[in-house]
């Protein structure tokens, strides 16, 4: 079995001043872990294949589908096809044998693009790995990472905030969570919905009534 699976659940089409894109909400299980959602577009799948091209060397890598040169991307049927053939891509990489051991830099970069939480990388290498602080294991399981009753936004702000408090790569969340408000803000023209719950969980870091 896989040390991850990859489920790409449904897509967004967002509106952009510059070009509109299509947004894949994706969820990764580990089998030691519940399971969390991240948000991908096609020209972060394309950077990703690139990089690793780079650092694999000889490495097979699947095939990536690639760009429409004709017609639109936005068009329902072909937005679609794209999501089942990234996550046949996504599916095929993960079977590639010992892709996630070690502390390699493919590992690495694989495990960034799926925003694993560091609780969990250790689990995926094989390394051990020294856990200070509180634990937010039980049962060798997550407590909480997918929060499925919140919108893109605002699940954004609850996985920073477990980002934050589960390991020591505090300033890549940070700096990844600035070019996710950045492109929401200068792309997006519907009003973006976040609760007054969810800034006070990013200010404060737990419930407050």
């Amino acid at each position: 079995a896989m040390a991850l699976e990859v489920k790409f659940t449904h897509f967004t089409k967002v509106r952009s001043a510059y070009r509109p894109f299509v947004s894949y909400e994706i969820t990764v299980q580990s089998l030691s872990t519940n399971q969390w959602v991240i948000e991908k577009r096609y020209s972060e799948f394309h950077n990703l294949h690139r990089t690793l091209r780079e650092l694999g060397g000889n490495m097979s890598l699947p095939s990536l589908p690639g760009r429409r040169l004709i017609g639109s991307n936005m068009d329902e049927d072909f937005v679609r096809l794209r999501l089942t053939q990234l996550q046949k891509y996504m599916r095929e990489l993960l079977q590639i044998t010992d892709i996630l051991k070690e502390t390699s830099p493919v590992a690495t970069t694989i495990m960034d693009f799926l925003n694993c939480p560091e609780t969990v990388r250790p689990l995926l290498s094989g390394v051990e790995q020294a856990h200070t602080g509180p634990s937010y294991m039980e049962g060798s399981r997550l407590t909480v990472t997918s929060y499925p009753n919140k919108n893109p936004e605002e699940r954004r702000i609850y996985q920073l905030v477990d980002q934050l408090r589960e390991g020591n790569k505090r300033a890549a969340a940070i700096q990844s969570f600035e070019e996710y408000l950045f492109q929401i803000f200068n792309h997006r023209t519907y009003r973006i919905s976040i609760s007054r719950e969810s800034i006070r969980y990013l200010f404060v870091g737990n419930y407050v009534n």
